[in-house]
């Protein structure tokens, strides 16, 4: 039997002819089922637009806060050789604005439309998925927050205590929509970490929003202007130290130390930065005037601390009282009287000749037992400026030798006369 040979076949004209028109038609058939047949495509995340410009809700002062979703899927019926070439940047999701005048929620129609029109694709949109978003509009307002701190797990280290932590920054510029912002009660920057501390330290916190309730704010739809927010938090240890005060103007032969007296307090706990460069011994509440001590006198201070320091006890005044038990007064004239330290380009003369019902104070024992010779009025020009004429100058009272009692009051004088030398 003879082989065949199908390599022969294309050596044959009527067979090739017939193979021509087969191709023909194949060919044809393809263009016309691939090409001009109608295409479906598909054209995923089309961002949608959100200008409102030109809008009335633009108009109203209102903005964008929130969208359901912010892109869209676009199905679309064509040529396949004109729609298989685009893509999504071809095309511009928009919103229909049309119902929207006042602050809230809507659900708006999705428009398509061709931004590139270069292409010159003629297409039909099948389907916009989804069709319609929920869009919430309303009014940006800015808000200044004064923050506090929140750090419920740091503790201090034995004998050591936290005082009111502080923020950084001390104000927080915040926009966002006014609904929101009329929610806010209490502005926080808040660390949770667990850690105990033995002296001041500073670390890092997180904005958080309450309202009145205390339940927390979304931050997503607000912006702020910090993008770093720091908490210190001082320790402190508690000091108990003596109250003091010290005696001024007090007579030669005087013993202060031996002078009874009742402080409403004499001692203090404070709170003392454990930072602090020196360690407080004592708190001066100020001085008392001997000259004004008198029987039954009180004298009144006002607490002062270091700037930084607290006072526990919260002792905000202290009286200093002198017993009027077993003390008494006795009034003396006094026509010894004494000028020291005169000008020497000056004469001075002596006018007043007594100085009358000076009142001394002191233990009765003490007192009952003055004369008029025990006292001694001094003038001293030291620290006066003297010109010509009459001029009334002041006396320093004062006993001689050593008595336990002074002379009370500071407006002692004496009237001289002033001339100057030739």
């Amino acid at each position: 039997m003879k082989k065949f040979e199908f390599s022969k076949l294309f050596e044959n004209s009527k067979f090739l002819k017939v193979l021509s028109v087969l191709v023909a038609v194949a060919s044809w058939f393809a263009v016309t089922t691939l090409v001009n047949n109608d295409a479906v495509s598909t054209i995923r995340d089309i961002p949608i637009s959100m200008n409102i410009s030109g809008s009335a809700a633009e108009t109203n002062g209102l903005s964008i806060v929130g969208i359901s979703k912010d892109t869209v899927d676009l199905r679309i019926i064509g040529k396949s050789y004109q729609i298989g070439g685009l893509e999504k940047e071809d095309f511009e999701a928009t919103l229909n604005l049309s119902s929207v005048t006042q602050p809230g929620q809507y659900e708006l129609p999705i428009e398509i439309k061709q931004v590139n029109t270069e292409k010159n694709v003629d297409y039909q949109v099948d389907k916009i998925k989804p069709e319609t978003v929920t869009v919430e509009f309303d009014r940006l307002v800015d808000a200044t927050l004064t923050p506090e701190a929140y750090v419920p797990n740091i503790t201090a280290a034995k004998g050591c205590f936290l005082e009111k932590a502080m923020v950084t920054p001390d104000e927080i510029k915040i926009t966002g929509p006014e609904s929101v912002i009329k929610r806010i009660k209490t502005t926080q920057i808040v660390n949770e970490e667990k850690q105990e501390i033995s002296s001041s330290q500073t670390v890092t916190g997180t904005l958080r929003l309450l309202d009145e309730n205390d339940n927390e704010i979304d931050l997503s739809r607000i912006t702020s202007q910090q993008n770093e927010y720091k908490i210190t938090i001082p320790v402190y240890k508690q000091v108990e130290v003596p109250l003091t005060f010290d005696f001024v103007n007090v007579p030669a032969g005087i013993d202060a130390g031996k002078l009874e007296y009742e402080m409403s307090a004499d001692k203090l706990l404070i709170g003392v930065p454990v930072d602090a460069a020196t360690d407080v011994k004592s708190i001066s509440l100020g001085e008392i005037d001997f000259r004004k001590i008198d029987i039954g006198s009180v004298f009144q201070f006002d607490v002062s601390l270091l700037a930084g320091y607290i006072n526990i006890d919260g002792v905000q005044e202290v009286t200093v009282s002198f017993p009027d038990e077993g003390m008494g007064y006795v009034k003396l004239n006094c026509d010894n009287i004494v000028m020291k330290n005169v000008p020497a380009n000056y004469n001075v003369k002596l006018i007043t000749e007594k100085i009358s019902d000076i009142k001394f104070v002191g233990p009765i024992s003490v007192v009952s037992k003055l004369s008029a010779e025990d006292v001694v009025a001094t003038v001293d020009f030291a620290n006066i400026s003297l010109s010509k004429g009459e001029k009334r100058v002041a006396a320093k009272i004062t006993l001689v030798g050593d008595h336990q009692a002074w002379a009370v009051g500071t407006d002692y004088s004496v009237l001289v006369r002033v001339t100057e030398k030739k």
